[in-house]
């Protein structure tokens, strides 16, 4: 074990932003297979079926509220190593299931892993690091976690097409990464000047105020991995395969804003979560207006850009609100706020098109546009009033 390894050494940030490259593709990267699975467990209600993609984003919320705690209380590292091990189990081990019950338990363990897993990865960087190279690093940690998904959900893809149960290897992707914490991972120290607890840390205005962002940018967010393909239909835009394009094009441009994440935030300076919000804005603007496939293609580019910047920056607000060493604990908090977001958007979003009284397969795109504006314009009014207290 190097234990000695230096922090800022490529091998030890590679591991940490390692574990990004897991998360996203946790529960959807199989979705590839979704129609096989029914096919496979026809006698079984296709509600229960959806389950498979659904389930591990109930434990997810669950295990990240208590991982708060237990990465308190335990060795990161071995925490680390646990959610690792389940991962493999949870997410490897669906392929080796013989009814969907069983199926189901596994990808409940992924769940659990996910959610240990989750606010490690990126409350060990808020842990390890500060200023400019902690922002950097929650970046290239968006970039990671996008490119995971694009990676996981290309070859379950491919893998889907030679048998379901293939499919579920590639959860198998987080082997290299185990054997990477074991030998690169270290527990960060433990501060001795702050006596708090997770729980505690609700009671700081700011943690709680980038929770709501959390949640409110994901309802936003999710109106179109939701509508998108429906929207492409019923517009002419092209076949259904065209809205798989659509969001790989939104990683894709996740990962590209993840990457350039540090020096978009030196150049737009305080005003940088203004802007993204804005670049969501325009996207869904130019969503609604879109008079052909190339523009609406550019439309969630620009989308996807805002959030790949939206995220890190809420990640580094929120670890900047807490003391040092309760990164892991307030990404806990960060973390269920962003699932719960992505549960209650269709919620959300088709009570206000109800509410607003829009029939057209355009309204849930105008909700999430005035959302986003909304969001804008309190993010800039607090922007410049914190602008003026520093400038005088």
């Amino acid at each position: 074990m190097l234990t000695d390894i230096s922090i800022n050494s490529r091998l030890f940030k590679a591991t940490i932003l390692s574990l990004s490259l897991l998360t996203i593709m946790a529960g959807a990267v199989v979705s590839p297979a979704l129609a096989n699975i029914a096919h496979a467990f026809s006698e079984e209600p296709y509600w229960k079926i959806k389950l498979v993609l659904t389930m591990p984003a109930l434990f997810i919320i669950v295990f990240a509220l208590l991982n708060g705690k237990i990465a308190l209380l335990f060795s990161k590292k071995k925490v680390t190593l646990v959610a690792l091990i389940l991962y493999i189990l949870g997410g490897a081990g669906g392929g080796l299931s013989t009814n969907l019950e069983m199926l189901l338990v596994f990808r409940a363990l992924l769940g659990i892993s996910v959610g240990l897993l989750m606010p490690l990865a990126t409350g060990l960087i808020a842990d390890f690091y500060s200023g400019e190279t902690r922002a950097n690093l929650m970046g290239k940690s968006t970039a990671t976690s996008n490119l995971g998904g694009i990676i996981g959900t290309l070859i379950s893809g491919f893998l889907a097409e030679i048998t379901w149960q293939a499919s579920f290897t590639v959860y198998l992707l987080a082997v290299p990464v185990f054997i990477m914490a074991l030998i690169f991972l270290k527990d960060p120290e433990v501060p001795k000047s702050v006596n708090t607890t997770p729980l505690s840390l609700l009671k700081r205005p700011l943690l709680v105020s980038w929770m709501f962002m959390a949640f409110l940018t994901m309802i936003i967010f999710y109106t179109v991995p939701v509508n998108i393909a429906i929207y492409i239909e019923q517009m002419n835009f092209g076949e259904s395969s065209l809205s798989g394009v659509a969001v790989s094009l939104l990683t894709g441009a996740g990962f590209v804003a993840g990457l350039s994440f540090s020096k978009a935030a030196k150049f737009f300076g305080s005003f940088f979560l203004s802007f993204c919000y804005f670049m969501i804005s325009a996207g869904f603007l130019l969503i609604i207006y879109s008079p052909n496939t190339f523009v609406l293609l550019t439309s969630l580019f620009v989308l996807g850009l805002g959030l790949g910047w939206t995220v890190p920056n809420i990640f580094t607000e929120a670890v900047n609100s807490v003391p040092d060493g309760y990164g892991v604990a307030a990404m806990g908090f960060i973390t269920p706020s962003i699932f719960l977001g992505q549960f209650f958007s269709p919620i959300a979003v088709d009570f206000a098109y109800k509410l607003a009284g829009l029939s057209n397969i355009k309204g849930p795109f105008i909700i999430a546009f005035v959302f986003s504006m909304l969001t804008f314009v309190v993010v800039t009014f607090f922007n410049s009033k914190t602008h003026r207290k520093r400038s005088s």
